[in-house]
């Protein structure tokens, strides 16, 4: 991060009395003050569980604004009605907004929300809790809101290698798709792009373990070669 621009920052937020007057526990979730440069950006502070979510309130040095990005599992992205090119305006959109962010989130960082026609879907009741080293971490009758529209509505993850794969519902376009995050870092993959939930469960059927070993072995060749 530019020196310049850091400095900047440390002095914007030097005895922040909103940052101060943060609670140390809410909603099942500790607070974490950091306010540190890790590359390019600068986090301020983040509120996180045991259940692998996390909340965290920073500022993007490539696009020059403060921003909050959510992590659920191993996957991450930005809210974008954070954006903010100065502090009062990103405490006002706090202020607003970041306690209703965090009170969506139960123990396990559910909502809710089924997606359509998941609630009575038979084979996802006989999911293993466990497929080549991952986990069960989101089922479908515990969707969880991601971005864009999209809900997880299936993940299994390897926290340990930080790697998962996760089935994506569209409620806009009504489809399907997935994500693959792979040693921290996403990767496009059209594996299971579905227009029904009888599609889907046809191609999970096919490819989920196959694709979860797939998974697995990069993760291994990228650990390996760091």
């Amino acid at each position: 991060m530019n020196s310049d621009l850091k400095q900047k920052i440390e002095n914007e937020t030097h005895n922040w009395q909103y940052a101060e007057e943060l609670a140390e526990d809410k909603y099942g979730f500790k607070l974490n003050k950091i306010f540190a440069e890790f590359g390019n950006k600068y986090d301020l502070f983040e509120y996180s569980n045991a259940n692998h979510c996390r909340i965290k309130a920073y500022y993007d040095e490539d696009t020059r604004e403060y921003k909050v990005r959510v992590k659920i599992g191993c996957n991450e992205y930005c809210k974008p009605y954070f954006f903010a090119g100065e502090l009062a305006q990103f405490e006002s959109l706090l202020k607003g907004y970041f306690d209703e962010e965090l009170s969506k989130f139960n123990s396990r960082c559910k909502n809710s929300l089924v997606a359509k026609d998941l609630g009575e879907w038979k084979y996802a009741q006989e999911l293993p809790e466990e497929l080549e080293g991952f986990k069960l971490f989101i089922k479908p009758t515990e969707a969880v809101e991601y971005t864009n529209g999209s809900y997880i509505i299936l993940d299994y993850s390897d926290f340990a290698t930080e790697s998962s794969l996760s089935i994506l519902h569209n409620i806009y376009k009504n489809d399907y798709g997935n994500e693959v995050v792979i040693r921290g870092e996403s990767y496009i993959s059209d594996d299971f792009g579905a227009s029904s939930v009888e599609e889907l469960e046809e191609l999970l059927k096919e490819k989920l373990t196959e694709k979860l070993r797939e998974i697995r072995e990069m993760a291994e060749k990228i650990g390996a070669e760091q």
